[in-house]
């Protein structure tokens, strides 16, 4: 199968391919760790076993892909994505064991957003609206399973918080309006929530991958054509 493990957390790449309206962020792991929106946010890693991994285990055996896995540690991609007043948060994941305490973290920008799996196998996501840590969470009523990818995608469009799962809608909340909170000044995340660069709870075990940020919400016909157009290496 082979597996790259990354280094030590003091390197960082940023390397322009898409040109997406509102695309603030997209790491897919295919060539190490970088930001290829174009807009240089630092990335790094922490831990000794976040390793990106070349295989066919658990995508369509007709593909091998790279993807993170991040049991127990994390990556770090700055903090310049902690200022963004609408938003999407899109990601594939797979995770194989249920947290105890806690939610494992997909995505997290620390008293801005969040979204991540529940300690019952429920897929969460929270919006901090107008002051920093001003949370407000919402879920999908359906628990999944271990060892499967999933397609997710939480958006914020100024009034409605919505959950999309492999493409369709999945949950709508109501948050009357307001804007995410953009002073925050804390760290991005994958895999893990905290502040600072270095420090990471709730930490995520399993697969991530694919991940983008936009600042501002995709239409359901946008995440319906990201999700055909990527599925394919998961099924």
């Amino acid at each position: 199968t082979g597996a790259f493990t990354l280094g030590s957390p003091n390197r960082s790449w940023t390397s322009p391919l898409s040109r997406d309206v509102g695309l603030r962020l997209y790491v897919d792991f295919e060539n190490n760790i970088y930001d290829r929106s174009g807009n240089g946010n630092v990335t790094s890693w922490y831990g000794s076993s976040v390793s990106r991994y070349t295989t066919t285990n658990g995508l369509n055996t007709n593909y091998t892909g790279n993807f993170v896995r991040a049991n127990g540690d994390f990556v770090n991609l700055g903090n310049t994505l902690n200022n963004l007043g609408l938003l999407s948060i899109v990601a594939w994941f797979n995770f194989d064991a249920y947290g105890s305490g806690d939610r494992q973290i997909i995505v997290n920008s620390e008293q801005s957003y969040e979204n991540g799996i529940s300690t019952t196998g429920r897929f969460d996501s929270a919006f901090s609206r107008y002051t920093c840590s001003n949370w407000s969470w919402f879920g999908s009523s359906s628990v999944w399973n271990l060892n499967t990818w999933y397609f997710v995608v939480s958006t914020w469009d100024g009034y409605f918080a919505r959950h999309y799962v492999n493409g369709n809608i999945d949950y709508v909340f109501d948050l009357s309006d307001g804007n995410i909170a953009t002073t925050c000044n804390c760290h991005t995340k994958i895999g893990a929530r905290g502040c600072s660069a270095s420090s990471g709870v709730a930490l995520f075990s399993g697969y991530i991958d694919d991940v983008k940020i936009y600042e501002r919400a995709l239409s359901a016909e946008e995440i319906m054509k990201i999700y055909n157009n990527t599925k394919n290496k998961y099924q």
